[in-house]
């Protein structure tokens, strides 16, 4: 069982069928137009729904803006990597160690946004699916098939050998995205906050990609930088 907070991720939640197995309501928000909508998605789907104040709402969010409303929803089967190759997604998204629940969550809504079908991510080292992750996602987890895996090299090698292209985002080197012309399937690997994507991760692959700036800022954040890429990506296909 895990929470999901936030009117968006909730909704998004009852809209694809999430096993739901209750829902939270802060009084003080319950006539709110949308609060109203989830609540009678929530009955129309057998739901239990119950008024809390909005103290108790915010002691059960922990972290973060709950926007009134959360919900306990049981977890979903994973699936393994072998099922996620079976399954011949032409473009997969790799996490190399985040560390912000925040750009793990944004990153999930821009995989989501711009075609990507499966995600994968190493289950040391990296932010889990928290109510924080999955609130910034605003839904996105309910569309993606999500798979944790014991080491992100060896997976990589795995859907290389598949026929997989390896593209790994670097701030320095590489090709430049405007000159990227992706060849498919392809799973596009982008890394830790501080440190990037990890050196044996780029030996591992094919082509290292960086985006141009013209700021004085060194460069952008991971889930922005995530977001542009996968832009391109889309419009390649």
């Amino acid at each position: 069982m895990y929470i999901i907070k936030g009117k968006h991720a909730v909704l998004e939640a009852l809209k694809t069928g999430q096993s739901v197995d209750s829902l939270r309501v802060a009084t003080s928000a319950q006539n709110h137009p949308d609060i109203r909508i989830i609540m009678q998605m929530a009955r129309d789907a057998g739901v239990r729904t119950s008024m809390v104040t909005p103290s108790e709402l915010d002691k059960q969010a922990g972290e973060g803006n709950a926007q009134g409303v959360l919900a306990y929803v049981h977890s979903r089967k994973p699936i393994t990597l072998e099922e996620l190759i079976a399954k011949e997604y032409p473009i997969l998204l790799a996490v190399d160690h985040l560390e912000d629940p925040f750009n793990f969550g944004a990153i999930l809504r821009s995989a989501e946004l711009f075609g990507v079908k499966g995600v994968i991510f190493p289950k040391d080292r990296n932010t889990t699916l928290s109510a924080g992750v999955l609130k910034a996602s605003s839904g996105a987890i309910n569309y993606l098939d999500l798979v944790k895996v014991a080491n992100i090299g060896n997976s990589l090698d795995r859907l290389k050998a598949k026929g997989y292209w390896v593209i790994s985002t670097d701030v320095e080197y590489g090709i430049k995205l405007p000159d990227f012309k992706p060849n498919f399937p392809l799973v596009l690997v982008v890394g830790n906050e501080g440190e990037g994507v990890s050196h044996r991760v780029k030996k591992i692959s094919d082509q290292l990609l960086n985006i141009p700036t013209v700021g004085e800022l060194e460069s952008l954040n991971v889930s922005v930088a995530t977001g542009v890429i996968l832009y391109h990506i889309s419009q390649a296909r």
